[in-house]
């Protein structure tokens, strides 16, 4: 025997050897049929207009038969969705059976049994209200910029479901708005969300239109007479009895203001004996968005001739 001729280029030889095995190994082992039992999604879809979906099991178990590698291959979690078109009381037995197990169906496997082969779902009777929406967004003004308002059209909308549910839905909210910095209006379709856990609950309509209005920033300076309260306020002297006050926010509402508009006060609630400095308080209506910035923050206060 020629040991060189054996010897050469063996690291190649070995490799070979090394492959077939494998080769052979997989071979056999996709060969092999075994029993498996795989987790299965259940999904129940209630038809029945005066019912809705108040508790079910989310996962049963399957048992497939077949080659090995074909059971690994269910890599997407097989299902079973069971449309209930007639509810006939508030608890009901419902039946699973392997026909009703939806895998792919190319792979050489197939379903024997279903664990368990039957599952207990409760129903209530569907209730329905009108539910305010919220937008919810991560929008920012940019520099120079102020966002006006949200808004969202329509402002409501019409939730069915199980009456339990329902009482304790106040408000809903929309998937997340991800705009960032924004300098202009921006108008967005988005999907209703559904509190977390709900089950059976059925929004019209499932989306709602959001609107982030945005304005440029403006500033207007107001001279505005000091409005004096409290039980001293008409035996004291105030000094300057007006005073300025600035005024920023969005341009079409700042436009709309009126030195009216803008409240100075002072609370005078003790005697003025002698000369003080005493801090103005200065307010915008509860719907006006703006900041208001007094110019002159302390005024004088001394006595009167009445004080006297």
């Amino acid at each position: 025997m020629d040991f060189g001729l054996l010897a050469k280029n063996w690291p190649y030889k070995v490799a070979a050897i090394v492959l077939s095995v494998l080769l052979w190994l997989s071979v056999s082992a996709d060969k092999e049929r075994t029993d498996q039992q795989v987790a299965t999604t259940l999904d129940f879809q209630v038809t029945d207009s005066a019912w809705s979906l108040l508790e079910a099991p989310t996962q049963v178990f399957t048992t497939f038969q077949g080659r090995s590698g074909d059971i690994l291959a269910l890599l997407n979690q097989p299902q079973i969705r069971k449309v209930i078109a007639t509810v006939d009381d508030s608890v009901m037995n419902i039946a699973l059976s392997p026909s009703d197990v939806l895998f792919n169906r190319s792979l050489a496997v197939r379903a024997t049994s279903v664990t368990p082969n039957q599952v207990t779902v409760r129903f209530e009777r569907r209730s329905e209200k009108m539910v305010s929406v919220r937008a919810v967004t991560d929008a920012e003004a940019s520099d120079g910029f102020a966002i006006r308002a949200y808004e969202v059209s329509p402002e409501s909308v019409l939730v069915q479901g199980p009456a339990s549910y329902l009482r304790t839905i106040s408000e809903l909210s929309t998937r997340q708005l991800e705009v960032g910095s924004v300098d202009h209006q921006i108008d967005r379709q988005l999907v209703v969300a559904l509190p977390p856990g709900s089950r059976g609950l059925r929004v019209t309509p499932t989306s709602v239109l959001v609107s982030v209005h945005v304005d440029s920033l403006r500033t207007r300076r107001f001279q505005v007479p000091v409005v004096a309260g409290g039980v001293y306020a008409g035996s004291s002297v105030i000094d300057p009895p007006s005073v300025a006050v600035d005024v920023t926010g969005p341009a079409r509402l700042i436009d709309a203001l009126s030195p009216s508009d803008v409240l100075v006060t002072l609370e005078i609630t003790e005697p003025v004996l002698t000369v003080r400095s005493q801090q103005l308080q200065v307010r915008l209506p509860a719907d006006v968005e703006a900041n208001a910035t007094l110019l002159t923050p302390r005024v004088t206060v001394s006595p009167g001739a009445s004080s006297s």
